[in-house]
């Protein structure tokens, strides 16, 4: 989160093993577009490396690359789409803030104490902290984030009893939990970063993190200030060489995310020897893949009205890549309905032109699962699913 300086002399090093071992999997020519985090397009791509030793894939991290995440924070917003809103966690039974199910979680497989000190890395604009103050009202929680955006729509969250910003040395105290939500793949210093994290907790207590899982979201990788795209095995390797250990590791609570829980312990680690072998394996087919979709989508548009599902990642990729061939964006989530991404509205299936051909720019186990559940509500409505991976 604090500024790194990266010579474009020194070679690039991998970020978990620290060793100068990587191989690239894809040039910056792979695809013609990329997205920011905050769901903006951007122009080309990055280097995606793997390395040899440990297997983890992450962008070359050197100072071209560094001087397009300056730019990209610079005129950053925090879920533009929803109006502030993070994203909801879609079930055939409900929906629910990303941030309440994976508190919810945590009510579930920690013993935490009744009263306690919680401080959220990367704050944002208190989305975790909201959650985290519903489950648990007798804690003070503390927020951290670079600049002062949001600090007084932190400060006015019940709970909240302090916000720190800049430098993480301005975080004062140890707390009984530490989170960090979509941050560790922001971080071209991860194991710096925990280390330090590791410090800001209090004996016995706990550090949540949640992040991007590549082997079941392709679509991580056209995430241009995404500095890391962690695996369940690499993101133990993380938590390892960090000096922590892992209490807890899910990839399924969160569709296309890890949720894992560590506590501090010091120990001798070694690269798991799958990881050597998954890592490139994992990219190369994730790229591929990606290669597939957009062609695929391209020959669906021929067919309009066109539009697609979802004005996330995925979606807003895709309609880069089809420009004036994507006539509207479809969303299930109220909060991004009636509003306007990339120049095209957002509307509910239930408003989708009959006969409309909407695409689901997801990985294709969830495309299933949603093509089925909507179908039999949407009928008139033609959803297609992405092609498999080969």
């Amino acid at each position: 989160m604090e500024q790194i300086i990266v010579s474009d002399n020194q070679p690039p090093l991998c970020l978990l093993c620290q060793r100068p071992r990587l191989s690239a999997v894809a040039d910056s020519s792979w695809t013609s577009m990329s997205v920011t985090s905050d769901l903006r397009l951007w122009p080309g791509a990055a280097e995606i490396v793997v390395c040899d030793h440990c297997g983890h894939a992450q962008k070359t991290i050197d100072g071209h690359y560094l001087r397009k995440t300056k730019d990209i924070y610079s005129t950053y917003k925090m879920y533009p789409a929803s109006a502030g809103k993070e994203p909801t966690v879609i079930t055939d039974q409900s929906m629910a803030p990303r941030s309440d199910v994976i508190v919810k979680w945590l009510t579930e497989v920690a013993s935490l104490p009744s009263a306690g000190r919680m401080l959220d890395l990367g704050c944002g604009n208190g989305g975790a902290l909201s959650s985290f103050g519903h489950a648990y009202n007798t804690w003070e929680l503390y927020g951290y984030e670079l600049d002062r955006q949001n600090e007084k729509t932190i400060l006015s969250i019940p709970g909240v009893k302090g916000f720190f910003t800049e430098k993480m040395d301005n975080v004062k105290g140890v707390f009984d939990i530490v989170t960090m939500f979509h941050l560790i793949e922001h971080i071209p210093g991860p194991i710096e970063f925990m280390n330090r994290a590791r410090a800001l907790i209090a004996p016995g207590g706990l550090a949540l993190i949640e992040s991007p899982d590549i082997t079941q979201n392709p679509f991580d990788l056209l995430v241009m200030d995404h500095c890391s795209h962690f695996s369940p095995g690499s993101m133990r390797y993380l938590v390892a060489r960090s000096g922590f250990e892992t209490v807890k590791l899910r990839n399924d609570l969160v569709p296309k995310e890890i949720s894992a829980l560590a506590t501090p312990e010091e120990r001798s680690v070694e690269a798991v020897e799958d990881e050597q072998h998954r890592g490139n394996a994992v990219i190369v087919s994730a790229i591929s893949w990606l290669e597939n979709l957009a062609e695929d989508a391209a020959l669906c548009a021929k067919s309009q009205p066109f539009g697609i599902l979802g004005a996330g990642i995925g979606g807003t990729w895709l309609a880069g890549v089809l420009a004036d061939k994507v006539s509207f964006f479809v969303d299930e989530d109220p909060s991004r309905c009636g509003k306007v991404h990339l120049g095209k509205r957002v509307i509910s299936l239930s408003q989708a032109p009959e006969g409309a051909c909407v695409y689901l720019p997801f990985p294709p186990a969830i495309a299933r699962k949603i093509k089925e559940r909507l179908t039999e509500i949407y009928p008139s409505v033609r959803l297609v699913e992405p092609p498999e991976p080969k």
